[in-house]
């Protein structure tokens, strides 16, 4: 029946985007990933990116906030915030949305799932914020992919 077809297209749909963010084909570099990898190879700074997929829909989550914050261990042994802000339309933060870092050490990636369950009309939800803490040394990228429903989330470093 009509309805079926189309509820198998949708399906095929939110297989498609899932698998192409778990197995992603790289493209040609293009003139911003160009300067990104220009970036990435000074080996006094990093550069970090964040993409996030939510797998109720299996469609990028837009408007998701994140916190990026440095362990700071010189001062009071203290995370101090450097940068806040949020997903693109493609559930990415990228580029001049994250600073270039500059120091290595410890960061965490706050992402305020709260708030995106409840502007997406999701009443029940058991993860309110999703921190990932992870280590940052200097001449790298670090991609930080966030797979979320309302019940679990992934992640992992990516590329």
């Amino acid at each position: 029946t009509p309805h079926n077809y189309m509820q198998s297209i949708k399906a095929d749909r939110r297989t498609s985007v899932i698998l192409s963010h778990i197995f992603p084909i790289h493209p040609t570099p293009s003139a911003s990933s160009s300067i990104q990898m220009q970036q990435t190879a000074n080996k006094e700074e990093a550069t970090i990116s964040s993409h996030v997929l939510d797998t109720r829909t299996g469609f990028p989550a837009k408007n998701v906030k994140v916190t990026l914050e440095f362990f700071d261990t010189t001062e009071s042994a203290s995370w101090k915030k450097i940068a806040e802000n949020a997903t693109n339309e493609d559930g990415r933060v990228i580029g001049k949305l994250f600073p270039v870092l500059k120091q290595a050490g410890r960061y965490r990636a706050t992402f305020h799932t709260e708030e995106y369950f409840k502007a997406s009309g999701v009443t029940e939800y058991f993860f309110p914020e999703v921190t990932v803490d992870f280590i940052v040394k200097m001449g790298g990228h670090y991609h930080i992919p966030l797979l979320l429903s309302p019940f679990g989330y992934s992640t992992y470093r990516g590329s």
